[in-house]
């Protein structure tokens, strides 16, 4: 199930090397013949523009979406978030090109002037009747990940903002991306730490925490592994040595570890526990699993 808009220019012709030349020079694009694919790595957002190849065959009259010159192409039951990272990338390809739109979905904008609050609000009409359709099907909507709509929007804006905020302070302190973890039935928010270095960490459930320098000896020598720290376990000592930033994260501007740090990290068992990651597409509202039920 996905939500598609189509593209035809006002004056003119939609060039293929205009079309190919635009979207090379966004970030977070791959050029596959004729189609743009958005995939950003940080979010986990993908989303697909596509020019109509030239020569293609008119369709039938049947076809409305055959007279157009390109289409955008996001899947339903997804994060609400999916269309909040898309929208600035169709506003942008309409003012770019000065074009007109054609959009089937129920609830859509319909054909004529482009809407970036149409587009939108279809987008979540549309979301919301996957979610409970698909949630319908499952069978078990424990088995379904989820989490608030307003935690994913946090999520969302912190790993939306983190490689800009890693480059802005540079290699003083590292910047970890907020991923998903499950187990059994509970999901999870979590970020890595490596050996407890110098970071501005995201408010997560669990720390996970690489240990070389840190990891516990053994027989003269370390292993390395990794350590998984609540962050409800280890915030009162966090604070004490850090600070709140604009980002709303905790920055630890120490140079090296202090020893209170280092021995907390030392004495944590190695993980033994079973999570599994969850890519950030699947892990859907709440509120729209919710609903559903």
């Amino acid at each position: 199930m996905s939500y598609d808009l189509y593209f035809m220019p006002r004056f003119g012709d939609l060039l293929e090397r205009n079309f190919v030349d635009y979207f090379a020079a966004r970030s977070n694009y791959r050029i596959a013949n004729s189609q743009a694919w958005y995939e950003n790595d940080d979010t986990g957002v993908y989303f697909a523009f596509e020019r109509k190849r030239d020569g293609a065959d008119e369709a039938s009259h049947d076809d409305p979406t055959s007279r157009y010159a390109a289409s955008f192409n996001i899947n339903f039951y997804r994060p609400s978030y999916f269309i909040l990272e898309a929208e600035p990338e169709v506003t942008a390809f309409v003012r770019q090109f000065d074009l007109g739109v054609f959009d089937p979905q129920t609830h859509g904008i319909g054909e004529g002037e482009y809407q970036p609050d149409g587009l939108i609000s279809g987008w979540h009409h549309g979301n919301r009747f996957a979610c409970s359709t698909l949630s319908d099907q499952s069978g078990d909507r424990n088995a379904i990940a989820s989490l608030p709509s307003r935690r994913l929007a946090e999520i969302w804006s912190w790993n939306r903002n983190r490689q800009g905020l890693q480059t802005s302070i540079g290699e003083s302190m590292f910047v970890p991306k907020v991923v998903f973890l499950r187990r059994n039935a509970g999901v999870f928010t979590a970020a890595a730490w490596p050996d407890a270095i110098p970071a501005i960490l995201p408010k997560v459930d669990l720390l996970l925490i690489p240990r070389q320098e840190l990891a516990p000896r053994r027989f003269w020598s370390r292993k390395e592994d990794i350590a998984v720290a609540s962050w409800t376990d280890v915030a009162q000592l966090l604070m004490k040595h850090g600070s709140h930033h604009a980002s709303g994260g905790l920055a630890l501007g120490y140079q090296n570890p202090p020893d209170e740090i280092v021995r907390l990290v030392q004495a944590l068992p190695a993980d033994q526990q079973s999570f599994t990651g969850i890519s950030a597409d699947q892990v859907l509202d709440q509120e729209l699993v919710q609903r559903a039920a």
